[in-house]
């Protein structure tokens, strides 16, 4: 058994899983914070399956925590997976990938997985415990905009119409009235993969 774990290739991703004691999988974002779980032993402390994602999952990777996750009578272990990621819009679709699938892999099965469960601070933590925390930049607030929007497909047409007023109008950290109206519409209209993305995540700040 190799210490530092085994990298996700086809091999691994092909090969027959044997029953574990495992008892949960944590798919971890950055290659920074898995180094330190295994520091910390966690996969001994709670009895889990370290997944290091090192960013946005890699269809391997999905794919794996998609076995993981089958019931044993489909050759899966049955094992509940969560998603520890940072409490940004960056981990957000990290998060949303793993859960749904993306748009560009729409065509293929077994990459999501639709039970997962989020690992780690919401943004209503940063607030309710009075946690430090960075502003967001310009590609923060784009990445936002891109969740509420629904970036997995054409957005709809009065969308398209308004967007360069709204180019003039952005504030500085919030929405304005315009552009939470046009959300709800581009939500509302967007077809059914962008109705599925409306909950992806409960609401929150």
């Amino acid at each position: 058994i190799n210490p530092d774990g085994q990298a996700i290739g086809p091999r691994l991703i092909r090969a027959e899983l044997l029953d574990t004691t495992a008892e949960r999988v944590i798919a971890v974002e950055t290659d920074g914070m898995y180094n330190r779980l295994v520091e910390e032993r966690v996969h001994e402390n709670f009895n889990a399956i370290l997944v290091g994602l090192m960013g946005q999952a890699t269809r391997g990777a999905r794919r794996l925590l998609r076995r993981f996750s089958d019931p044993k009578e489909k050759g899966g272990l049955g094992l509940p997976v969560y998603v520890f990621v940072d409490g940004d819009p960056w981990g957000e679709h990290i998060y949303s990938v793993i859960k749904y699938g993306s748009a560009e892999a729409a065509h293929l099965e077994g990459l999501a997985c639709p039970d997962a469960q989020w690992l780690g601070v919401w943004a209503s933590d940063i607030e309710n415990y009075e946690l430090p925390y960075d502003k967001f930049n310009k590609q923060d607030l784009k990445r936002c905009r891109d969740l509420l929007y629904g970036s997995l497909g054409p957005p709809p047409e009065d969308w398209l119409k308004k967007q360069e007023v709204l180019n003039n109008q952005k504030p500085k950290g919030k929405f304005s009235p315009e552009e939470r109206q046009l959300m709800k519409k581009a939500l509302s209209k967007g077809g059914g993969r962008r109705k599925k993305q409306r909950a992806y995540l409960p609401p929150d700040p």
